[in-house]
């Protein structure tokens, strides 16, 4: 398995500190980061990424809307992460062509089965 870039949106920089901590102990090169969906859509646009680690709630553009417009530009693997499991949310992430989601917190057991996961199940790869 190739190195895997990945780009970390979320609005909360300890989160995003904690997640790249993660990701490079796993070996994986984070790419590019954001704090919000509008970051998000110009960040696929200039960076070589294999997946996004997205958070739902963000200022502005939330992840599934931001999933959505990556989708129609570049479709791209994404992963979002979010305290929010009802059926609403979910629902909305399907249709915006979410490949996977992950409930708050994050376990880092979790995190490299799922971005395999969400790669292997897109039909860009």
């Amino acid at each position: 398995m190739s190195k895997r870039k990945i780009i970390i949106i979320d609005d909360n920089t300890d989160q995003r500190f904690i997640l790249k901590g993660f990701l490079t102990d796993m070996g994986c090169d984070v790419v590019g980061e954001g704090k919000s969906g509008l970051d998000a859509v110009e960040l696929i646009q200039k960076l070589p990424h294999d997946v996004i680690l997205m958070d739902i709630k963000m200022p502005g553009m939330d992840g599934i809307e931001a999933a959505m417009a990556i989708n129609q530009l570049k479709p791209t693997p994404v992963v979002l992460l979010t305290a929010k499991k009802d059926e609403e949310t979910i629902k909305r992430a399907i249709e915006a062509g979410v490949m996977a989601y992950l409930v708050k917190p994050v376990r880092e057991e979790e995190l490299l089965p799922t971005i395999e996961l969400a790669i292997s199940c897109s039909p860009i790869r």
